[in-house]
C-alpha cells in the first residue's frame, strides 16, 4: 500500500482515478489545484505524486520546479491531453519521473503506478536509512508497506481485543511469536503475563502442564504447534475445548494463541478451535516492505558514534538483498545487518559488508524482485516509446505522400 497524491483540475477524472488506485490498496489524497499540492506536499510525505500539467494557478511543470528547489524527491508521473513532444522534453526535463497522454487505459496507469513504487530510486548511489524511510510504515513495530502486511495488521487490529483462539501461520522468521506478542499487548489482558510454550521441545502431557502452570489470566501462546503427534494435538484440543483440565477439573483462563508454518493435515485438530488464521507472508513476498525493514533494523544497531539517520545502503547492496531467497525471513535480515554494520566503520552498507553467496530466488519462485535504479536510468521510458510513436506516425505519413 502507497500514499498517493493525485492532482488535476477534472473532478470525474479525480474520482475515476481514486477508485482504482484504491481497489489495489492505496491510500490516495486528491487535489484540484497544484498550489495546494505544492504546501500539502511540505508537510506530508507521498510516496507518488501523479498530476495534470494544464492547471491553474500553477500548472505541473511549476510544481516540478518547486519540488526541485525543495529537494523533494518524490517521483511524479505527469498526465496531459496535449500530448507535444515540446511539453514531453519539459516534463521529463524538470524531473518528471514518467510521461502519460490522456486518455489512457486504466491498466496502463496502474502498471505504471506499480512500476515506480516497486523500487526505491535515488539520484546518487546510495539509498538514504532515515527515520523518514521506515517511520511512515511503522505500527506497533511492524513494517507494514506492503499491501499484505497492512492487511494482516488490520486483522490484528480486529482480533486484540477479543478472547479468541488465533492461528498464526508462517515460515520460520516471520515473526509469529512477536505478532502473538501484540495481540496480547492490544487485549484486555495485556497487564498480565504473556508466555509462550514450545510444543516441539515437550510431549502433549507436557504441554498440557505448562499451560496450567501458566495459567494466570494472560495470554499463551503454543509455538509450533504442528510438532505435536495427533493423539496428543486431540487430547489437548478436547482439553481447550472445555476449557478445563479433564484430571483435575481446574478450568483455564488464558486466552490461547497458537503458531505453525504451515496448514496442514497434521493440525487439524486445532483449526476447529481457531476462531481466526492469520497467514504470514514470507519476506521474499512482501519486498516492498524490505527497504523499510533496512531503515528499521539499522536503528536498532547503529553503533553510538555513527547517528543512525546518516547511514545509507549502496543500491547494489540494496539489489542483493531483494533478490536474496530469505529462508529465514526477517530473522536472518536482522542477523544479516548486524554483522554488516559491525564490519564497516562508515555509515554506508556496501555489497561488500554482506555474506557471501546469498541466495538468488528460484525461477517463477514469486514475482521479480524490484531493482533498484538511479533516476537517469528510468526516467522517460513510457516518454522514449512515445517518441517512437511519434517517429512511426511521421514515417507513415511521409510513405502515404
Amino acid at each position: 500500500m502507497a500514499q498517493i497524491l493525485l492532482i488535476d483540475d477534472e473532478a470525474d477524472l479525480l474520482k475515476a482515478l481514486t477508485m482504482i488506485l484504491k481497489s489495489r490498496g492505496h491510500q490516495v489524497t486528491t487535489l484540484s489545484d497544484a498550489l495546494t499540492a505544492s504546501k500539502i506536499i511540505q508537510k506530508e510525505k507521498f510516496d507518488l505524486i501523479i498530476s495534470d500539467i494544464r492547471m491553474q494557478p500553477m500548472d505541473g511543470l511549476q510544481l516540478l520546479e518547486f519540488l526541485d528547489q525543495q529537494h523533494i524527491k518524490t517521483p511524479v508521473i505527469m498526465l496531459t491531453a496535449y500530448a507535444t513532444l515540446d511539453v514531453a522534453l519539459q516534463a521529463i526535463k524538470k524531473g518528471a519521473f514518467d510521461f502519460i497522454t490522456k486518455p489512457f487505459k486504466p491498466e496502463a496507469l496502474i502498471e505504471l503506478v506499480e512500476h515506480v513504487l516497486e523500487q526505491p530510486v535515488t539520484d546518487d548511489a546510495n539509498i538514504a536509512l532515515e527515520e523518514a524511510v521506515h517511520h511512515q510504515w511503522l505500527w506497533h513495530g511492524i513494517i507494514a508497506r506492503s499491501h499484505q502486511m497492512k492487511m494482516v495488521c488490520d486483522s490484528l487490529e480486529r482480533i486484540a481485543p477479543t478472547s479468541e483462539t488465533v492461528l498464526l501461520a508462517g515460515e520460520e522468521g516471520t515473526g509469529k511469536r512477536f505478532l502473538a506478542g501484540i495481540i496480547h499487548a492490544l487485549s484486555p489482558r495485556a497487564s498480565r503475563t504473556f508466555q509462550s510454550i514450545d510444543c516441539a521441545a515437550l510431549s502433549g502431557k507436557e504441554v498440557s502442564s505448562e499451560i496450567f502452570e501458566k495459567n494466570a489470566g494472560g495470554t499463551v501462546l503454543l509455538e509450533n504447534i504442528d510438532a505435536l503427534p495427533e493423539q496428543a494435538g486431540q487430547e489437548l484440543a478436547d482439553m481447550l475445548q472445555s476449557k478445563k483440565s479433564r484430571r483435575s477439573g481446574r478450568p483455564i483462563d488464558a486466552r490461547i494463541l497458537a503458531s505453525c508454518r504451515q496448514i496442514n493435515e497434521s493440525i487439524n485438530w486445532i483449526l476447529p478451535l481457531a476462531v481466526f488464521t492469520i497467514s504470514l507472508p514470507p519476506l521474499r513476498e512482501r519486498i516492498h516492505d524490505l527497504l523499510p525493514l533496512i531503515s528499521f533494523f539499522i536503528r536498532q544497531h547503529a553503533p553510538g558514534k555513527l547517528p543512525a539517520d546518516t547511514w545509507t545502503i549502496s543500491t547494489e547492496a540494496y539489489q542483493a538483498l531483494a533478490e536474496h531467497a530469505w529462508p529465514r525471513n526477517v530473522d536472518e535480515l536482522r542477523e544479516i545487518l548486524g554483522g554488516a554494520m559491525a564490519r564497516t566503520d562508515k555509515p554506508v552498507l556496501t555489497a561488500l559488508e554482506l555474506p557471501t553467496g546469498l541466495t538468488a530466488r528460484k525461477n517463477g519462485e514469486t514475482r521479480a524482485a524490484p531493482r533498484a535504479f538511479k533516476v537517469e536510468e528510468l526516467r522517460g521510458k513510457s516518454f522514449r516509446d512515445y517518441v517512437r510513436r511519434k517517429q512511426m506516425e511521421i514515417r507513415k505519413g511521409k510513405a502515404a505522400v
